[in-house]
């Protein structure tokens, strides 16, 4: 996105040009172009041309000036056009930061490594945040925006067809249309799980076809590629699992299983590239990592090591 100092800069060239070369109609032609490109860039011509024309009327009751001194003049109306627009791009600023600053601060809520949380909102809606989440609420009565920084969070979301709630994560945002949700953003990936209801799934920008998606529906966003898939109601719920304190494991790869665990911190389980694609079902207490081992050695015949702050597990 092109700055507003940029914009200030682009548009004291535009009327140097204007006002000093031989202006032609190729000239008028690009200046339109430019200027159709964004309200910013027809803003900052009008505020830099306007300055200029004042002051043009002012030199004209001025005595004329010798020719030997036009270079000066020139070069003079070329520094006081960089002056001009640094003091429009400092205004406009000026009136982004004043705007910025006179909205009530988002609150954030944030849970730490192991940790849950609950939120319930003004309209009867519901978020949960899972293990090492971050969660910021747009300020105002009638706010129904979210913004997901990173972990993952369960939505039970009281539709309002006036008002819909949308979640915003990176360059992603889900509408709800009457919703039961779960979001969880990793470090390259988003993924999206509809339980029930309807939601659509869309890009901030660009111009990507927005999903309408249908409970069962799996949105994967993940190395600028959007993946809908299809899961079994049986699969999404236990994905949700962590809200009851567990963590379900289908014909799960043991390493899968291993980094999930290690979302909750406590000792970390560490395995043995060659035991990696074991895998593994049952469900699981998440706080404890030493009963996962122990059925893995069992289940498996490995070798488990246990140390002060981790638990290795190899053949």
């Amino acid at each position: 996105m092109t700055s507003q100092t940029d914009i200030a800069a682009q548009a004291a060239e535009w009327a140097q040009r204007r006002h000093f070369w031989n202006w032609s109609q190729t000239d008028q032609t690009e200046l339109d172009t430019w200027l159709a490109q964004s309200m910013a860039h027809r803003v900052a011509y009008w505020r830099l041309n306007a300055t200029v024309e004042r002051t043009d009327r002012l030199t004209a009751l001025k005595p004329s000036v010798p020719d030997r001194t036009r270079f000066w003049q020139r070069r003079s109306w070329t520094m006081t056009f960089r002056a001009v627009a640094a003091l429009v791009a400092i205004a406009a600023l000026g009136a982004a930061a004043t705007d910025y600053f006179s909205r009530p601060a988002p609150q954030v809520f944030a849970t730490t490594i192991g940790g849950r949380e609950v939120i319930r909102l003004k309209d009867g809606s519901q978020i949960e945040l899972n293990t090492d989440t971050v969660l910021k609420i747009a300020s105002g009565t009638a706010a129904r925006a979210v913004t997901l920084e990173k972990g993952e969070a369960y939505f039970q979301i009281r539709h309002d067809a006036d008002h819909p709630f949308s979640v915003t994560v990176g360059n992603h945002r889900v509408v709800d249309l009457g919703t039961r949700f779960l979001i969880r953003k990793d470090d390259n990936a988003l993924q999206v799980s509809l339980l029930e209801g309807r939601a659509r799934f869309d890009a901030v920008a660009g111009d990507a076809a927005p999903i309408d998606m249908k409970p069962g529906d799996v949105v994967l966003a993940k190395n600028g590629k959007i993946d809908l898939t299809r899961k079994p109601e049986r699969a999404i719920a236990s994905e949700l699992g962590w809200r009851n304190g567990v963590i379900v494991f289908d014909s799960t790869k043991l390493s899968d299983a291993v980094a999930e665990f290690n979302r909750y911190g406590g000792k970390k389980l560490v395995v043995d590239p060659k035991t990696a694609k074991l895998k593994i079902e049952g469900t699981f207490q998440l706080n404890n990592v030493e009963a996962f081992a122990d059925a893995v050695q069992v289940a498996f015949g490995l070798h488990i090591e246990t140390k002060q702050d981790e638990i290795r597990i190899s053949h």
